[in-house]
C-alpha cells in the first residue's frame, strides 16, 4: 500500500511526506507485527510500496522529530532536508538555540559558517587589512611587513590590556 493519493502529488510539503510516512509506519507496527519485524523492516515495507529505500523512509520520518519552527523552515526551503535530519537528533533546547541563530541570520540576510550543514556555528576568522596609507604614516618605507604586523599586534595587546575600546 502506497501513500494516500493526495500525498503522491509532486508538490507535497516535506512535513506532509514525513508525517505520512511516520503515520503509515506506526499503523503497520500496530497490525500485529512481531518485534523482530523492526522499524527498519517496516520502513522497508513502506519504502517498497512507494519505490524508496528503507533509509529514505527513516530519514523522512526523522523530520517529524524537529521542533515545528525548524520543520517549517524545511517546508519553506530555508533549511535543507539533510540539515533537518541532522538537527532532528539534537535535543529540543539545542534545536531552539539553532532556530534562534538561523532566524537572526535569515532576518539580516546573513549566512553563518557552519549553519549551512545544520551544525552549530563555528568561530569565524576574519582577515583584516589596514590601508597602506594609514600604516605608512607610522612606519618608514623600508620597514618589513612582518615588523609592521608585529608592532600592530603589540599595540593591540597593550590597548586591550588597558581595557581600551570595549570591543569584543
Amino acid at each position: 500500500m502506497g501513500l494516500p493519493h493526495n500525498l503522491q502529488r509532486e508538490q507535497i510539503l516535506p512535513s506532509e511526506r514525513a508525517w505520512a510516512y511516520r503515520m503509515k509506519l506506526e499503523a503497520m507496527s500496530h497490525q500485529g507485527r512481531k518485534l523482530r519485524d523492526s522499524v527498519s523492516g517496516s520502513a522497508a515495507s513502506v519504502g517498497e510500496a512507494d519505490g524508496v529505500s528503507d533509509r529514505t523512509v527513516q530519514r523522512w520520518i526523522r523530520l517529524t522529530y524537529l521542533i515545528p519552527e525548524l520543520l517549517q523552515l524545511v517546508d519553506e526551503g530555508k533549511l535543507k532536508h539533510e540539515q533537518g535530519v541532522r538537527l532532528s537528533y539534537d535535543t529540543e533546547d539545542e534545536q531552539r538555540d539553532f532556530y534562534k541563530r538561523k532566524k537572526i541570520c535569515l532576518e539580516k540576510g546573513l549566512s553563518v559558517i557552519g549553519m549551512q550543514d545544520g551544525s552549530k556555528p563555528k568561530p569565524v576568522f576574519y582577515q583584516v587589512s589596514l590601508p597602506q596609507g594609514i600604516w605608512q604614516r607610522y612606519f618608514k618605507p623600508e620597514t618589513k611587513i612582518r615588523e609592521v604586523e608585529s608592532v600592530i599586534e603589540q599595540a593591540l595587546e597593550a590597548w586591550f590590556a588597558k581595557g581600551g575600546g570595549g570591543i569584543g
